[in-house]
C-alpha cells in the first residue's frame, strides 16, 4: 500500500489499517523512541495506544498536513520524537 492511501485509511479510520500502521508496522519505532525518551517504563500497548491518541487528534490534522515529501516512516519517526521529548520535558 502507498503512503498516500494509508493516510487516506488512517483518515477515514480503517480499523485494518489502523491496527496494521499502529500495532505491526510502527510499534517497534513506537516503543524504541517512547522508552528512549521515559525515565520510566511503559507497556508497549500504552506507548502505541498514547502514540495513536496523538496522532489523530484533531481528526488526524497531523496527517492531514503532511505533504508526502518524504517517507511516510519518516515523517511518522519525526512526530513521535518529537512528541515524546516534548512529553519528557514537560
Amino acid at each position: 500500500m502507498l503512503d498516500q492511501q494509508i493516510v487516506n485509511n488512517l483518515i477515514n479510520e480503517d480499523p485494518r489499517t489502523i491496527e496494521d500502521f499502529f500495532f505491526v508496522r510502527c510499534k517497534p519505532m513506537l516503543i524504541y523512541i517512547g522508552q528512549y525518551f521515559y525515565q520510566y517504563m511503559h507497556t508497549p500497548e500504552e506507548l502505541v495506544g498514547e502514540f495513536y491518541e496523538f496522532l489523530s487528534a484533531d481528526d488526524w490534522h497531523k496527517l492531514r498536513i503532511f505533504k508526502f515529501t518524504c517517507s511516510l516512516n519518516s515523517y511518522v519517526t519525526i512526530i513521535t520524537s518529537r512528541y515524546f521529548q516534548h512529553k519528557r520535558d514537560k
